[in-house]
């Protein structure tokens, strides 16, 4: 079972951290599109990014329980290459979570095909959390009895 939701076939490199990340030239590449349109794209979503208010934050926080990272820095880094003429030109490198906002607002069937994958392993991963809750529900139950104050007096 496969819960990694980072696309193995977009897979350039580890990050100092040893994280798999990709690159915008990777994913434009991958999805047919012009690098300085990908560029375009992260940029706006960095963009985005900042606009979010402390209030949408904690909406979301209190909605799921987990406070979403907007602090891109780790997320989409800032990188150059230097091109076929050996000119120093921009890049961003991926991690996973930029590349999944990154990719969610395209279409055509690769997209497609990354969004199925992501929605299969999220439900998988909740199956999963769902049966281990019920296991240890089931397990405390059986051993609350057992554990009653009254037989350590």
């Amino acid at each position: 079972m496969n819960l990694n939701l980072f696309p193995k076939d977009l897979l350039v490199e580890l990050d100092p951290a040893g994280q798999p990340c990709t690159n915008t030239l990777a994913v434009a590449r991958a999805f047919n599109k012009r690098h300085d349109v990908v560029l375009r794209d992260v940029r706006n979503i960095i963009q985005s990014l900042g606009e979010i208010s402390i209030s949408e934050l904690d909406a979301i926080a209190e909605e799921n329980h987990f406070i979403p990272d907007v602090n891109n820095a780790h997320k989409f880094v800032d990188v150059t290459y230097k091109d076929a003429k050996g000119e120093t030109r921009p890049m961003y490198q991926l991690q996973r979570d930029a590349f999944t906002l990154l990719v969610m607002s395209y279409t055509g069937k690769k997209a497609l095909l990354v969004k199925l994958r992501f929605l299969a392993a999220f439900n998988t991963m909740e199956e999963l959390l769902s049966e281990r809750y019920a296991s240890y529900e089931n397990a405390f139950k059986t051993l609350r009895p057992r554990l009653s104050y009254r037989d350590w007096e």
